[in-house]
């Protein structure tokens, strides 16, 4: 079957109702509701040409319509009304659904018997351990992540996303950020967006280099993302893009044999501790106070070559259920403790932590056993296991850069380590790395 049959070429009118929808998407700060509920715009799209079987463009409207919905809110700025989030859940999984063969994927049959089997192994031995705890919510979440796991064990059929409509609904998305920065950000507002898809800003980026832009146009947006991403005061975001961005060099260096780049990070290393960067950052009254106290700690602790000392002072919540997470049985922590299950707090480590967090529920404080941990390796290494965890990340990140798909790599590690801890994240990765056309770098 002919791929290019699902290609069709975009229409004008819907690439500017597409870019306008993206800019209304994100004023959280002006159109409250308005823009929360936009989502429904392209989900029209979606079922107009569901209706004139032209895929390509309703697979990519229904892509655009999730990822508009407002999941997250945290009771500072309206999320999307729930009727109209479920709607376009169900849309998607029922989309996953249908487009998959009955037909088992060779390339990635063996991955999964390997999740089966240490998900079979963690569960039974949390099933006997007379201290294992399983929460039914938190069941209900690992078995909606088995279900995505299952579908990609089967082959998908010919189609793909219109990445072009895609990136007119994310320059819109990005756009729109910037008026926000602009009109209605100040230093005292915590966050910039408390939603679990933000981490959709970076697609302009990635498709500016899947289609080989001038080099200006790339820095250009770069340096605007760059911005964005520190008012979004995610250190996860920053950590994962730092550290995905440099192991791209590591590989391409070695793939290509260009070493020169080591040089660089040194001189760039060494001119760094020469340079009072607080100093000059100083004035700049929009960075939230956060964001500064993290490039502060980061500058005064970096040149101790003290790591977990600094992983502490940054993030004493993550350091502390990284530390639980690495007591428990081996066992455990390379298989998982099971569908479900939580971790117990046996020593008081988050006994810090007030009723007023946003990460924890009073059950999880009152009773020290806690289900949802920050991080994506340990959130879900504890019941799918790290051994699980390492694989996933290797199929999707590191063999995409080893077969020199560098871009694409990145930015799926960005998606898997920053969305996957909601329903509509999850949903947006699965999606994007089903449809996404495989070899786009070119």
């Amino acid at each position: 079957m002919n791929i290019s049959q699902y290609k069709i070429a975009v229409p004008k009118i819907l690439e500017i109702i597409i870019f306008i929808s993206g800019v209304i998407a994100v004023q959280r700060f002006s159109l409250g509701l308005v823009g929360a509920s936009i989502c429904v715009v392209p989900y029209i799209f979606y079922i107009y040409y569901k209706s004139i079987n032209k895929t390509s463009l309703s697979l990519s409207s229904l892509l655009l319509a999730l990822v508009f919905t407002v999941d997250q809110g945290a009771s500072v700025y309206p999320e999307t009304p729930a009727i109209i989030r479920y709607i376009i859940y169900l849309t998607i999984l029922i989309t996953l659904i249908k487009f998959s063969y009955l037909r088992v994927d060779e390339r990635v049959i063996r991955l999964f018997y390997f999740v089966a089997v240490s998900i079979g192994i963690g569960t039974i031995s949390n099933i006997i351990n007379p201290f294992g705890v399983i929460d039914y919510g938190t069941f209900l979440r690992d078995m909606q992540v088995v279900f995505l796991l299952g579908i990609f064990i089967f082959m998908r059929r010919y189609v793909e996303l219109d990445l072009h409509l895609i990136f007119v609904g994310s320059l819109g998305y990005l756009f729109g950020e910037i008026i926000n920065i602009i009109f209605y950000y100040t230093s005292n507002i915590e966050y910039l967006s408390y939603d679990s898809k933000k981490v959709f800003v970076y697609f302009p980026l990635l498709y500016l280099y899947i289609k080989n832009y001038k080099k200006s146009i790339k820095v250009l947006f770069a340096g605007i993302l760059i911005v964005i991403i520190l008012l979004y005061v995610s250190r996860m975001i920053l950590f994962s893009s730092l550290v995905l961005l440099l192991f791209a060099l590591l590989v391409h260096s070695f793939k290509y044999k260009k070493y020169n780049i080591y040089i660089w990070i040194v001189v760039v290393f060494f001119i760094s501790r020469e340079i009072d960067i607080m100093g000059i950052t100083e004035g700049v009254s929009i960075l939230p106070r956060k964001t500064y106290y993290f490039f502060e700690t980061i500058l005064e602790n970096m040149y101790s070559f003290n790591i977990a000392q600094l992983f502490q002072i940054l993030d004493p919540v993550r350091y502390v259920e990284h530390e639980m997470f690495f007591s428990r049985p081996l066992i455990e922590v390379l298989f998982g403790s099971g569908l479900g299950s939580g971790i117990v707090d046996f020593r008081g480590l988050m006994g810090f932590i007030g009723s007023d967090n946003d990460a924890f529920s009073d059950k999880e404080l009152y009773t020290s056993i806690y289900y949802n941990l920050h991080d994506f390796w340990i959130d879900y290494g504890l019941r799918f296991g790290l051994l699980s965890v390492i694989c996933i990340i290797y199929k999707l990140i590191i063999e995409k850069m080893i077969r020199g798909e560098i871009i694409m790599g990145i930015f799926y590690g960005i998606l898997l380590l920053n969305t996957t801890f909601t329903t509509s994240g999850l949903l947006m990765t699965t999606f994007m790395i089903r449809f996404i056309s495989e070899n786009n770098e070119k």
